[in-house]
């Protein structure tokens, strides 16, 4: 079974997932026992559309490193839905962090992704999705400093649901996102940030593209 495929996502979404469109002739299918489409290979299941989710691995945090100034999140979660199964389309409605503390102290971080401002997604052969956000924007307040950063691509790495004997894996999805400084009131808004970070699809129970 094919563990690992890439999100491309404009701007995550774009994890993973904002979340354009693949050409046909490189259709990716998305796949889950919950789904009840068209059967898929082996024992992926069926066609899937729906709901997804996925939050911080456990015991794992997500980092936003800006020049030499780093934070960290011990809350994040993403939410979305495939609209279609094949090929592979949805959008990422929801990207959130949250207990974030770094070398300025405690921080607050806001995305402008909303069950309005949709990040559309879909998947490409050559295990990529490509996302496209109006763009992805985030940004962040550390003690009155406030830096905002947008993306209009970002790359996310899925690995597929697997199982080890009778022990189910479930999806993951690590972010690795480079985001450019729109605009910062303060000296420590580097000109970059970067958004790594691991995530477990927990829903459906079973994601697999392919």
């Amino acid at each position: 079974m094919t563990r690992v495929k890439t999100f491309l996502i404009v701007s995550l979404a774009a994890m993973v997932m904002s979340v354009a469109i693949a050409s046909s002739a490189s259709a990716v299918k998305v796949c889950s026992t919950a789904g009840t489409g068209a059967s898929c290979e082996g024992t992926l299941g069926k066609e899937y559309t729906g709901a997804f989710s996925a939050s911080l691995t456990l015991n794992k945090s997500i980092t936003l490193t800006s020049g030499f100034i780093r934070w960290q999140c011990s809350v994040s979660s993403i939410a979305g839905s495939f609209t279609v199964a094949d090929p592979a389309t949805g959008f990422v409605s929801s990207l959130g962090f949250a207990s974030c503390n770094g070398d300025l102290g405690a921080c607050t971080f806001e995305t402008n992704s909303s069950a309005i401002t949709k990040w559309h997604v879909a998947a490409n052969s050559g295990n990529t999705i490509t996302s496209t956000h109006n763009p992805m924007r985030v940004a962040f307040n550390c003690g009155g400093a406030i830096c905002k950063y947008y993306a209009n691509d970002a790359t996310v790495t899925v690995d597929n649901s697997y199982w080890i004997g009778f022990t189910h894996i479930k999806a993951k999805l690590t972010a690795s996102v480079p985001l450019a400084l729109e605009i910062g009131n303060s000296g420590f808004c580097a000109s970059t940030v970067i958004w790594d970070g691991d995530y477990t699809i927990n829903a459906p129970n079973d994601l697999n593209l392919g």
